[in-house]
C-alpha cells in the first residue's frame, strides 16, 4: 500500500494540486468575489509560458444588467417621460393653490431629464469620434447618481397630495346632489394627476438606481479581471492597451487591437476601449493599460476591501481612484435605498416597478443600420440601374439573333430598346390594353420574319428547322407559295391541295420534320390557312 501512494520518506510521483504560496496582492482579510483563483497555478509559472494576454478574463453581467437600450431608443423614451410631463402641466381645472406646485415640479422633473440626455449624448458622441479614428474632446464623462432632483419633485407631490386631502374632506360634507358630483369629479382629476406626477418621479429614482447598480457591477467586476489578469505585469502584457468588450450579457478584458479582419468588428473594438477609459474617469480616446488600470487602485484588492479602506480613511488621508469612487457611488445608494424604503411606505410604494427601466447601453451601436444602409448605397451606387418601366424581362421569348456560325441564341435588349420600353409603356398605357398590345405583337411578327430571312439567306437548306422554332410561315415560304408557276387552268381545291403538297415535300426535301400544330395569330390579317396535320416522316 505504500508503494501505491508513495512512500512518506520518499519523493511523492503525485502532482501537487494547491501550493501554499500567497500572492502579495490577495488580502487577509477577504476570500472575495473571485475563487477562481482557489486551486489554480501559481502567478510565477503561469508568467513564464509564451506570450501575453493568450487568455482574456471574463465575468458573466446579470440578467437586468444585460437588458439596455441604444441611445436612440433610450432618448425616445426620455422624449416619451417630457411629453407626458408636459400634458400634465397643461391639465385644466387646476387649482391656484397648487399651480405654482406642478409647476415647480414640472421645471424640476424637465431640467433632470434634459440634463441626463445631454451627458449621454455627449458621452455618446465622444464614444462615436473615438470608433471612427477622430481625437475626441478630452473631456471625461463620468456618471452621477445624485437623487436631488427626486427630492424636489416629491415635495412638490406633497403639497399636491395636502390639496386632494383638503377637497377629498370638503367632498365628503357635501350632500348627495350636483355640487357633490361636480367636487367628486374635481377630486377624481386631482388624484389621477397626483398619480402621473409621482409615476414620472419614481421611475426617475429607478432609472439612475439601475444606472448606479450596473455602473457598481461593472466596476466589481472590472476590479476581479484586473487581479485574475495580474500575471500578465510579469509576462510581457503591462503596457498593451485594452478594451471592455460587451457582448451577449459578458465582459471581456482584451486587448484592444482587434485580430478581425473585417471593419465592423474593428469599429467595435475602438468602441470598447473607448468605453473602458470613460469607466475608469479618462477622455474616450485615451489607451488604457494594464498598468493604468492597477495605479487607479483595481486589481490589487477585493472591492469591498476597497471600499472599506475608504470608508475607514482619515480626512487627507490618500486613497486611490478606485476607492473614491466606490464611495461616492455607496453614499448614492445609501440614499436611493433610503428613499426606496420611505417611499414604499407612502402611496407612492405601489408605483415603483410599475413601468419597465432600461438604462443606455453604449454597447448598441445606432449607426449599425445606417452604415449597413449606406454599404448598400454605395454598392447600388456602381451597379447598373434597372428600368423601372420595363415590365418585359431581359430575356424576350420567341425573339433570337443569328450567330456567324448559324445557331440561334436568344436576343437581349440593348441600351436603346430599354431606353425606349419606358415611351412604349406609356403609350399603351394610353391608348390601352388591348388595342396598345396588338401593335407591339405585330412588330414583333415582322422582326421574326425580317431575321428568317437573314438566317435563310446566308444559310440555305436550314429554313424548316427556323420555322419550326419561330412557329411561324417565314416570309420567302410565304412568297414562294404566292409565285409558284401555274401551268394549265385547275380548279380552286386542286390548287390548293398542290401548293400544301408542294411545301410539304420542300420540308421533307430539306431535311426538316414537318411542323404538327400550327399557332395562328389574330392579329397578322396577311397570314396563309394552317397546314394539314400530318405524321412525321419515317425513316427508311
Amino acid at each position: 500500500m505504500g508503494t501505491l501512494f508513495g512512500g512518506i520518506g520518499g519523493a511523492s510521483s503525485a502532482p501537487v494540486l494547491i501550493r501554499g504560496t500567497r500572492s502579495p496582492c490577495d488580502c487577509a482579510q477577504s476570500f472575495g468575489s473571485d475563487f477562481a483563483r482557489l486551486g489554480a497555478l501559481p502567478a510565477g509559472s503561469v508568467g513564464a509560458c509564451g506570450k501575453p494576454w493568450q487568455t482574456y478574463p471574463s465575468r458573466r453581467q446579470s440578467a437586468e444588467d444585460a437588458k439596455g437600450l441604444s441611445f436612440g431608443q433610450w432618448q425616445a423614451q426620455r422624449a416619451r417621460d417630457q411629453c407626458a410631463a408636459d400634458d400634465l402641466r397643461d391639465t385644466p381645472l387646476i387649482p391656484g393653490q397648487i399651480a405654482q406646485r406642478v409647476d415647480a415640479w414640472h421645471a424640476s422633473f424637465q431640467d433632470a431629464v434634459v440634463h441626463d440626455v445631454v451627458f449621454e449624448d455627449r458621452r455618446t458622441e465622444a464614444m462615436r469620434q473615438a470608433r471612427y479614428g477622430v481625437p475626441p474632446a478630452e473631456t471625461p464623462y463620468v456618471r452621477t447618481f445624485g437623487n436631488e432632483a427626486v427630492l424636489d419633485q416629491l415635495e412638490a407631490i406633497a403639497h399636491v397630495n395636502d390639496e386632494i386631502e383638503r377637497v377629498q374632506a370638503a367632498v365628503s360634507k357635501l350632500a348627495k346632489g350636483p355640487a357633490r358630483a361636480m367636487g367628486q369629479r374635481n377630486l377624481d382629476d386631482l388624484t389621477s394627476m397626483r398619480d402621473a406626477m409621482l409615476s414620472l418621479t419614481t421611475g426617475l429614482h429607478t432609472r439612475k438606481f439601475q444606472e448606479l447598480r450596473v455602473e457598481l457591477n461593472m466596476l466589481i467586476a472590472l476590479n476581479d479581471m484586473a487581479r485574475e489578469a495580474r500575471q500578465e505585469l510579469t509576462n510581457g502584457g503591462a503596457g498593451t492597451p485594452l478594451r471592455l468588450k460587451v457582448r451577449g450579457g459578458k465582459l471581456v478584458l482584451k486587448p484592444a487591437t482587434s485580430k478581425s479582419r473585417f471593419q465592423k468588428n474593428q469599429i467595435r473594438a475602438r468602441n470598447d476601449a473607448a468605453r473602458l477609459a470613460l469607466l475608469l474617469g479618462e477622455s474616450a480616446g485615451t489607451p488604457i493599460t494594464l498598468s493604468d488600470i492597477h495605479a487607479k487602485g483595481l486589481g490589487q484588492y477585493e472591492y469591498s476591501t476597497v471600499l472599506s479602506s475608504a470608508r475607514t480613511a482619515m480626512s487627507g488621508q490618500h486613497t486611490s481612484w478606485l476607492g473614491a469612487r466606490a464611495l461616492d457611488i455607496d453614499t448614492c445608494k445609501r440614499a436611493s435605498r433610503a428613499l426606496q424604503s420611505d417611499l414604499e411606505q407612502t402611496h407612492g410604494g405601489k408605483l415603483l416597478g410599475a413601468l419597465p427601466v432600461h438604462t443606455h447601453d453604449d454597447s448598441l451601436l445606432d449607426e449599425v443600420d445606417a452604415g449597413a444602409d449606406s454599404c448598400d448605397d454605395v454598392a447600388a451606387g456602381t451597379m447598373p440601374t434597372p428600368d423601372v418601366g420595363a415590365a418585359a424581362p431581359a430575356v424576350i421569348l420567341g425573339t433570337f439573333d443569328v450567330q456567324e456560325d448559324g445557331t440561334l441564341v436568344p436576343e437581349r435588349k440593348t441600351r436603346s430598346s430599354i431606353a425606349s420600353t419606358p415611351a412604349k409603356t406609356s403609350r399603351a398605357d394610353a391608348a390601352g390594353g388591348v388595342s396598345a398590345a396588338r401593335p407591339r405583337k405585330r412588330a414583333a411578327s415582322q422582326r421574326r420574319h425580317r431575321l428568317a430571312d437573314e438566317f435563310i439567306a446566308a444559310h440555305s437548306g436550314r429554313a424548316g428547322r427556323l420555322s419550326i422554332i419561330l412557329e411561324r410561315p417565314t416570309f420567302v415560304e410565304r412568297q414562294h407559295e404566292a409565285a409558284a408557276p401555274q401551268r394549265g387552268p385547275v380548279s380552286a381545291d386542286a390548287s390548293d391541295a398542290t401548293r400544301a403538297q408542294t411545301s410539304e415535300e420542300r420540308w421533307l426535301r430539306q431535311g426538316a420534320r414537318p411542323k404538327t400544330h400550327r399557332v395562328s395569330s389574330s392579329d397578322d390579317e396577311g397570314s396563309p390557312p394552317p397546314l394539314p396535320r400530318t405524321q412525321p416522316p419515317h425513316s427508311g
